[in-house]
């Protein structure tokens, strides 16, 4: 196996490149420019036993922990090794014959209790110091086989409201082949490969004894898998990704539009005989021998609510072409319809100042930082 450092030098590009008369120590992250409200929120590494790490196997490495497992049916022991510390966690376990080292970590944790980076020499500085720790552990790494295995980019916001008022616009997102799931004050989009959720961070910093401010609200993508990691970003390898800075950027924002908002989706209406059965059976419940003239109207209306302003701009062209008693009338069937689902919309525009909230706050604008 290649040398550790010289192997860290050419799996991170920066690292030749960084400022070197930087003193971490000394960082004042509240003045720092490389800290803002979007980022990496973890990053997990795997090498492989031989080419990417190396260790007295067999033996437990210092300052490490061991755990063992005996499978129920082939009795054969699973041994794992871990080191756990506060700024990141490693793990060395075998999968199908051949040891494999984990390591996770968040690159801006050490420097904040919430503020994110995407920039490459905090990321590399703490690479670096990893090695330097596992290195006196008789774990030597080369960054240059790693490959990464999970890939979390958040963003931070400050909502107008707490996150339970804005269930109805969440249940209008129907993330692309995924599992929703919704808690008191959480969101969840999601499958094996991806995750996306929208959370109540201060509530989840409490949690952990951090005290942050009061508020603040996270929306985070998952990629859970390197083949994941590999198809957002055409490859999985440590050092070409982490080089990267915007590129975060734009995979976050065209996730969230295309397979959260889908946003260019909106044409489509796909229902199985299932969906149109029960929508159908609900709609003749309440109106009886009129449900195929108002189960057509459905269809009209769950249309213009999957568009940004949909509803609002048919209520504006009612009010011009038709006299005010027969526009209220319009407007009244409209949303005897929309309560029929469920959503939020009256004419007091709510759902759609709410939607509209919701989607420009959780697109990453590069740069952005907020006062919280």
């Amino acid at each position: 196996m290649q040398n550790s450092k010289k192997g860290s030098k050419k799996a991170i590009p920066v690292y030749n490149n960084r400022n070197c008369g930087q003193n971490l120590s000394d960082f004042d992250n509240s003045k720092s420019p490389f800290l803002k409200n979007y980022g990496i929120d973890k990053l997990a590494i795997t090498l492989d036993f031989g080419t990417g790490f190396a260790y007295p196997k067999g033996e437990t490495p210092k300052n490490w922990g061991k755990s063992e497992n005996t499978h129920q049916k082939t009795k054969e022991v699973h041994t794992k090794y871990f080191r756990n510390e506060q700024n990141y966690n490693a793990t060395i376990e075998e999968f199908r014959g051949t040891d494999y080292l984990k390591i996770s970590f968040n690159p801006s944790k050490k420097w904040h209790d919430y503020l994110l980076t995407t920039d490459p020499n905090l990321i590399a500085d703490q690479l670096i110091e990893i090695e330097k720790e596992l290195k006196e552990d008789r774990v030597e790494l080369d960054y240059e086989k790693a490959k990464i295995s999970r890939l979390d980019i958040a963003k931070n916001i400050k909502l107008e409201h707490p996150l339970p008022h804005y269930h109805n616009t969440f249940d209008s997102y129907q993330g692309k082949r995924q599992i929703k799931k919704v808690h008191h004050d959480s969101r969840y989009w999601g499958n094996g490969q991806h995750q996306y959720i929208v959370y109540n961070k201060s509530q989840e910093a409490f949690d952990r004894n951090v005290e942050i401010p009061y508020g603040i609200s996270r929306g985070e993508l998952r990629i859970l898998t390197q083949d994941k990691v590999e198809s957002v970003f055409g490859n999985n390898s440590l050092g070409n990704i982490i080089s990267m800075e915007e590129p975060y950027v734009e995979k976050y924002n065209d996730y969230i539009r295309n397979t959260i908002f889908r946003e260019n989706q909106y044409h489509q209406l796909s229902m199985d005989f299932g969906e149109v059965h029960n929508m159908y059976n609900t709609i003749y419940k309440e109106f009886g021998n009129k449900a195929f003239n108002v189960f057509m109207k459905s269809l009209g209306i769950i249309h213009l609510l999957e568009q940004p302003n949909g509803l609002n701009n048919l209520i504006l062209v009612l009010k011009e072409f038709h006299i005010e008693r027969t526009a209220r009338r319009h407007i009244a069937e409209l949303n005897a319809l929309a309560n029929i689902y469920k959503t939020t919309i009256v004419q007091d525009k709510s759902f759609i100042t709410l939607n509209n909230e919701i989607k420009e706050k959780l697109i990453i604008k590069p740069n952005y930082l907020i006062a919280v």
